[in-house]
């Protein structure tokens, strides 16, 4: 029987675009609209303010001229804007669409507005669906400045693809109350992070998942996957970032919204995790590009960005595990190289890129599985194409770990400088295997204790720890908090979930028993490093990130288990509110 049918995992999906809200009128609701009481008669050439004039509004201004090549070359697209007020409440908001040309103005805004926040792009004619490199939306991006009541009070690039600006109105102001003023602050709608350092360095690495609130373009035509892009279709979990910033009525919140990214940060490094493993795919193989620009647009722009350390977790080209859709050895090994010298021109340059010395992390992830469907030979001559001198190259053993072939798997390892596993799904569990039918079709399932998990992974770390130290390899001990994709799997037509895995008896006090046993392999590895799945993978109930039913239950157990506490004591888990940023209460 096919094992593999058991272990798939597509990170695409689809899901429903926010909905835009009420307020003030806005210039331009309209491309083209003639705003009143401008200047000139069309939005897309509103002249500048002179220096004479005083305009008490809000004006958006991008101050460096250029050369126009026709008369349809704007400056930036307004998609939409919102204000916020000091606890990020929006206050009013109203949908753009229009094109600016040096200037855009709003006449009245509500008093207690502290924040506007923008969707816009510097260049219209790039999606966030096409492939082009982040060095290249950068490189296209345009200064705006804004004035409130005559003064200035803040200053952006914006980007050639559509993305997310936060902006302050009133930079004298102390809007997260910490201390800082929002005009000094970095993020003055989340606290700076205090951070919890790992007792002996270790780095802890958490899986992170870019993905959420993707969706696939309105052209697309083949099959969609909406797992991991929108809770929807059904969730057992609930981030509590959701329920605050939800972008459909099932709680999901927005990757690609820099504050995000940013409370992620704050509540990994005030918890010991010094480093995200993001899922990642070349564009070309994932065209909902949840696992590449949301990515980007998010993470990468979040005012903390540098204070985490990131490494990539490649997804390669799925189809290989798919004989309907395979499209041939060379496609997967030119699909992998193509994302390998992406990530090199793109992402190895940030200073927070994690690194082994002078060399970028970067993991394969399932390799060991392409290894076992297709042969040894087909994974050294993938894996040849990838192994470049100053790239740390990591093998996924999971999820096939489980099932010991000492000769196979010392061969496996050997192409490798280090191995881990994003997880061993059936640890301590084999016996519980089942095969079901579902509309005609064989379904792996396996129910089984959490607690079986939590001692089975003791029996793995102990095998591929001792086979990679004999193989002259480092290894990087795995950890999972949890799993159950029993929403995905019962969501039916909604996502075709072909395997029904639930850990049963999760709790946090099982996972702090998982985290000791593993502070004695963590010690005797070379790399001093685990790799715990996962921070945000909602829909598999691998989670540290705070959920509405753990809340910050996990994460703290990973502080206290592998941090020493300071002497000020632990910095308090806070939580943004409609009143604030708050301690949370459970």
């Amino acid at each position: 029987m096919d094992r593999r049918r058991f272990f798939k995992y597509v990170g695409t999906g689809l899901v429903a675009a926010a909905a835009a809200g009420a307020g003030y009128l806005f210039y331009g609701k309209q491309r083209g609209a003639a705003p009143t009481g401008t200047l000139t008669t069309s939005l897309a050439h509103t002249t500048a303010t002179t220096s004479a004039e005083v305009y008490e509004g809000l004006r958006v201004v991008f101050p460096e001229p250029k050369q126009y090549q026709h008369q349809y070359e704007y400056d930036a697209d307004f998609e939409s804007i919102e204000f916020l007020d000091e606890n990020s409440n929006v206050i009013y908001s109203r949908g753009v669409w229009s094109s600016v040309d040096r200037e855009y103005r709003v006449p009245s805004i509500p008093e207690s507005a502290r924040f506007t926040k923008l969707k816009a792009s510097a260049h219209p004619s790039y999606s966030c669906w096409d492939d082009v490199s982040f060095n290249e939306i950068k490189k296209k991006a345009k200064r705006l400045d804004v004035y409130f009541a005559g003064r200035k009070v803040d200053s952006t690039q914006i980007c050639a693809r559509d993305e997310t600006y936060y902006l302050r109105l009133k930079p004298e102001m102390d809007s997260d109350r910490d201390g800082i003023l929002d005009g000094d602050d970095f993020n003055p709608r989340v606290p700076e992070p205090r951070r919890v350092k790992p007792r002996n360095d270790v780095t802890l690495i958490a899986v992170y998942l870019p993905s959420w609130g993707a969706k696939y373009p309105p052209w697309w035509r083949g099959a969609t996957n909406p797992k991991s892009l929108t809770l929807t279709i059904g969730t057992e979990l609930h981030p509590i970032l959701g329920q605050r910033h939800p972008i459909d009525p099932a709680g999901t919140y927005d990757s690609r919204d820099p504050d995000i990214a940013d409370w992620h940060i704050k509540w990994a490094l005030e918890h010991g995790v010094t480093a995200f493993m993001i899922d990642w795919s070349p564009i070309e193989v994932d065209p909902s590009g949840a696992f590449h620009h949301t990515f980007e647009d998010g993470f990468l722009r979040a005012n903390y960005r540098d204070m985490m350390k990131f490494g990539i977790m490649h997804i390669t080209d799925q189809t290989w595990d798919y004989p309907e859709w395979f499209r041939g050895y060379e496609h997967v090994k030119l699909t992998a190289r193509r994302g390998l010298d992406y990530v090199k021109e793109n992402y190895f340059d940030y200073p927070s890129y994690l690194r082994l010395g002078k060399r970028y992390f970067y993991m394969l992830f399932r390799i060991s599985e392409y290894a076992i469907e297709h042969g040894l030979d087909r994974l050294n001559d993938l894996v040849d194409s990838l192994h470049d001198q100053d790239v740390y190259l990591v093998g996924d053993v999971g999820p096939y770990g489980v099932y010991h072939d000492r000769p196979l798997n010392e061969k496996i390892v050997r192409v490798f400088d280090a191995i881990s596993a994003y997880n061993w799904l059936e640890a301590g569990a084999q016996e519980h295997i089942r095969i079901v039918k579902r509309n005609g079709v064989d379904v792996w399932t396996l129910i089984a204790p959490y607690s079986q998990m939590a001692s089975g992974y003791y029996r793995e770390w102990r095998y591929w720890s001792e086979l990679a130290k004999d193989c002259g390899v480092d290894f990087i001990t795995p950890l999972c908090s949890g799993f159950s994709n029993k929403a995905a799997y019962e969501s039916g037509a909604a996502y075709r979930e072909n395997f029904h895995v639930e850990r049963t008896g999760r709790t946090p006090e099982l996972f702090r028993k998982m985290c000791l046993d593993s502070v004695g392999f963590i010690e005797k590895s070379r790399t001093n490093m685990c790799l715990i799945d996962g921070w945000n993978e909602i829909h598999e109930s691998s989670t540290l990130e705070p959920m509405v039913e753990h809340a910050f239950d996990y994460l703290d157990v990973v502080r206290d288990v592998f941090c020493d506490e300071p002497g000020g004591g632990w910095p308090p888990n806070v939580v943004p509110t409609r009143d604030g940023v708050r301690q949370y209460l459970a």
